[in-house]
């Protein structure tokens, strides 16, 4: 029994570790880019704010999550319990408004990153008008996939 806990531990800080060095990596590339395109005067494009925007959402919501997780470590069973007698504490309940924040925030997360790879695409790729077009209609699709899934899931909530 005790094997079986210390491998589920040793899964959640390996887990941890390489969400940490994934995250850590991502700051450091963007940073870089942004330092690239400073330093060979190339100027900053519409691709490289959003994805900025990605990694700053990003961060917040790793915030929001290691909040929450620090408020109430088990945080994630209170989240998925089905029991309509189970009395929800001061902790609860705050764990699951920031899980709330952070399913919200997911969206612009993954919204801005495929808005920026688009819009890279059609700095390096802008030659062909239907190619053009293309980018245009997918960037269209992403903004509407963006809107329905954080219009559904701030509906999603009922008190």
């Amino acid at each position: 029994m005790a094997t079986t806990q210390s491998q589920s531990g040793s899964e959640d800080d390996a887990t941890l570790g390489v969400s940490a060095l994934v995250i850590a990596l991502a700051v450091i590339f963007v940073a870089l880019r942004f330092y690239t395109r400073i330093f060979t005067r190339q100027g900053l494009q519409w691709d490289d704010w959003l994805i900025l925007v990605a990694v700053v959402t990003t961060l917040v919501t790793i915030a929001l999550l290691l909040w929450g997780n620090a408020v109430e470590p088990n945080g994630l069973y209170v989240s998925e319990n089905t029991d309509p007698d189970y009395v929800y504490t001061a902790q609860d309940v705050f764990y699951l408004k920031l899980a709330f924040c952070t399913s919200v925030l997911y969206f612009t997360i993954a919204g801005a990153t495929k808005l920026g790879i688009l819009c890279m695409y059609y700095r390096i790729f802008h030659v062909s008008l239907a190619f053009r077009y293309q980018l245009f209609l997918s960037a269209g699709l992403i903004v509407g996939w963006w809107f329905g899934y954080t219009v559904a899931t701030l509906t999603n909530c009922t008190p």
